[in-house]
């Protein structure tokens, strides 16, 4: 055994081997959540010569759509496949970047342990883990860089301050996990110039992301309308007022310090403030989405695995380590929530799950009835939430009226794959009303006024908020009978017909 552990990395390569397993069923899933829907369709959008934020928006920092611009080379229009491969690949590369971490500062059982508790909370459809979303495209970049901050080679050092660029580049809040990088840093010698080196490759990544911005010509629109309606977006997050974020991450602040004082070892301090820092940073916008939670859960995988295997009776360790784990998400995405609405003086809002934890035995029923044949493709499809074919009945009317021509649409509403489908272009920088546009200032007056114009041939109405049927009827638009979606076109656009 000792010969075939020198040259064969089995642990590594069972946990891989482990959450591959237990991803498979993801891989066949369809085109139907919404995220996935405005990162396919902006960077679509974009790859033709559309300037990223200033004629397509969305509030996303720049490397979630250039992924999606090189998974769309792969075929990620049509066919689902390279998104869902390209989200497996994250998580078994965050649960492995996790278990090097921690096997640097604890036994390889506890490394382990935690490397399978993260690959396992990540691959939940519960917690979105069947999902490509930026949290977890950023969480082996942030990671890499942590493991990478162990090391005193400068390339090493640099690399790590690079992919922290990257890393913040898709999900700003990594900005807060990176204080988990201070332990590393701090605890060996040469202090300054390796701390040094961190920033100096932090500043050249995004010295370099900033000019890829800026060669598209998107680099003044995300400053000057990306990082304000961000802003905006956080105070509207926070119901409001940034009073309910002040006063949570002073509490994290005040109990991670407390927690701090009394450690003694580079595991523990490592620990405290790799826990404290993810859920400050996955909780800055307490909304009820359950992808949020992905931030912390390498974090929280360690301190669970760090009490785990100190239990005498691993049989029971396990199970209640894994529990615990996911028991911890929920109250990252649940508790800030609840605080924020107690000190707004309002309603908390209950957690959005796409899948309940009871409806995962029919998750997996259901891929295991396709992959066994017992249920065709668009039995299998239908089964996910959403409202995919409507959008996709809807996308073949739009695709006949359109015929030859590439034509402009408004989509009124929250229905990005109608773009992915027909090909078209958004008549506004906007490809949805959803809550990051009213974030946006001016944006409902932009669209209203494209629509007084007739500037679009054909005008989605999918859902609210907003009155806009004044603003259609001054622009000459007409309702089309029999299609999916409410739907309708100028009088004068070309093939328009009831």
């Amino acid at each position: 055994m000792t010969r075939w552990n020198r040259y064969l990395p089995w642990r590594p390569l069972a946990l891989a081997a482990g959450i591959v397993l237990l991803r498979l069923p993801s891989l066949s899933e369809p085109q139907w959540a919404s995220d996935d829907g405005f990162f396919t369709a902006v960077a679509s959008i974009s790859s033709r010569g559309v300037a990223l934020y200033a004629g397509v928006y969305d509030n996303s920092p720049p490397v979630i759509y250039w992924v999606l611009r090189c998974l769309i080379a792969l075929g990620a229009l049509h066919d689902h496949l390279p998104v869902q491969l390209l989200a497996t690949v994250a998580v078994v590369a965050s649960a492995l970047l996790t278990f090097e971490v921690v096997q640097r500062v604890a036994p390889v059982s506890t490394a382990l342990l935690a490397g399978s508790l993260a690959g396992l909370a990540l691959s939940l459809p519960t917690l979105d883990g069947d999902l490509l979303g930026v949290e977890l495209v950023a969480l082996p970049l942030f990671v890499g860089a942590l493991l990478l901050a162990f090391g005193n080679r400068n390339i090493a050092l640099l690399a790590a301050g690079a992919l922290l660029a990257l890393a913040l580049a898709t999900r700003p809040s990594y900005a807060v996990d990176s204080l988990a990088l201070a332990v590393p840093l701090l605890s060996g010698g040469g202090r300054i110039r390796r701390i040094g080196l961190v920033a100096a490759g932090a500043l050249a990544g995004l010295t370099a992301l900033a000019g890829a911005l800026a060669a598209e010509g998107s680099l003044d629109a995300y400053l000057t309308v990306v990082l304000p309606s961000d802003h905006a977006y956080l105070v509207w997050a926070n119901l409001g007022t940034l009073v309910p974020l002040y006063t949570r991450l002073a509490v994290l602040a005040i109990a991670g310090l407390a927690v701090l004082s009394r450690c003694r070892s580079t595991t523990s301090r490592l620990a405290t403030v790799w826990v404290f820092a993810s859920v400050a940073g996955s909780s800055l916008t307490p909304r009820e989405l359950s992808h949020y939670a992905q931030e912390a859960i390498p974090a929280l995988a360690f301190a669970a695995a760090l009490i785990a295997t100190r239990i005498r009776r691993q049989w029971v360790a396990y199970p209640v380590a894994a529990l615990s784990l996911v028991l911890a998400a929920e109250m990252v995405l649940f508790l800030p929530g609840v605080q924020t609405a107690f000190e707004s003086g309002r309603p908390a809002k209950a957690l959005v799950h796409y899948f309940a934890y009871t409806d995962l035995p029919a998750y997996y029923a259901n891929w295991i009835g396709y992959a066994a044949g017992t249920r065709s493709r668009d039995q299998y499809a239908a089964w996910f939430p959403g409202e995919a074919s409507t959008d996709t009945a809807e996308a073949a009317r739009l695709r006949a009226l359109a015929g030859p021509r590439r034509m402009r649409i408004v989509v009124l509403g929250d229905r990005p794959w109608l773009f992915v489908h027909t090909g078209a272009v958004p008549a506004t920088r906007f490809i949805a009303t959803n809550s990051s546009f009213w974030q946006v200032a001016g944006s409902a007056a932009e669209v209203a006024k494209t629509l007084r114009e007739g500037g679009a041939d054909v005008v989605v109405y999918a859902s609210g908020p907003g009155d806009w049927d004044g603003d259609l009827a001054a622009g000459g638009y007409r309702l089309l009978h029999g299609m999916p979606w409410p739907t309708y076109v100028r009088d004068a656009a070309p093939g328009s017909c009831p």
